[in-house]
């Protein structure tokens, strides 16, 4: 099981085996040579403004259902 978290940046974990599992999914490559936490975290939101960090979500969203 997968979770995710948004505070400060993006967590994430997953539960293999009944043991938890810490993950660092937001340091992934996105694009434009930025990671997703560029895109989703709190310096993103306050760098974009709420309006296009907003916009960022459905897109980064999409991509890490595919992970």
């Amino acid at each position: 099981m997968l979770f995710l978290g948004l505070g400060a940046g993006l967590g994430s974990a997953m539960i293999v085996d009944g043991i938890l599992e810490p993950m660092e999914l937001a340091h992934l490559p996105y694009k434009h040579g930025k990671t997703y936490e560029d895109y989703v975290g709190a310096r993103a939101l306050k760098r974009s403004g709420k309006k296009r960090w907003r916009s960022t979500w459905p897109i980064s969203w999409s991509d890490l259902r595919a992970l």
